[in-house]
């Protein structure tokens, strides 16, 4: 859809300039490049909208920037390219143009009563010598640690692996199933 608006947006101003450039007067040469210009903006703003639907959310990859992930870190916290730690909820999201960014799409997971969501993080701080599971998160930092993946891998300090925090019984909107996002459920 995104191709769809650059390129529609980019006829129509070409259609503007060659035929305000026919024309003798100034007038007329500046109002078409004016209108060229404004269709041009328009076209590429609207090329930058992405949807995600209720059923699903987004990841973030980043394809072009300046600066790359440090070796053995998969996860970007800082804008640089590769899987961004921001995760999309359903809805409208502007300023993803498509030559710069794909949104990887992922379903919701719904936690039935009874059962607990099991998690293991792909990213973060190598896990303490001698554990074989992620400590505990801090107490009152549960929902931040698990819908927070900036948050997880930076000031969390949260280790990459099995967790032993474990998701509760309901609707985990914000967190992704596996594939090169940060968690595996």
């Amino acid at each position: 859809m995104s191709a769809i608006f650059m390129f529609v947006g980019l006829a129509l101003a070409a259609a503007l300039l060659f035929g305000g450039f026919q024309t003798r007067s100034s007038q007329v040469r500046i109002a078409s490049a004016v209108a060229a210009g404004v269709v041009l903006f328009a076209a590429f703003t609207l090329a930058s909208f992405r949807f995600v639907n209720e059923e699903q959310l987004g990841v973030v990859v980043k394809n072009v920037g300046f600066s790359s992930l440090e070796p053995g870190k998969i996860i970007a916290t800082e804008g640089e390219k590769g899987p961004q730690a921001r995760i999309l909820p359903p809805g409208w999201h502007p300023w993803y143009w498509p030559f710069i960014y794909d949104i990887d799409k992922h379903p919701v997971i719904e936690i039935d009563a009874g059962k607990v969501g099991l998690l293991a993080a792909a990213d973060g701080q190598p896990l303490p010598d001698n554990t074989a599971y992620a400590p505990e998160w801090p107490s009152g930092e549960e929902k931040l640690m698990a819908q927070d993946a900036r948050y997880f891998l930076t000031d969390g300090g949260g280790f990459r692996g099995p967790q032993t925090s474990v998701l509760k019984p309901g609707n985990t909107a914000s967190i992704p199933s596996c594939s090169r996002s940060r968690w595996c459920l």
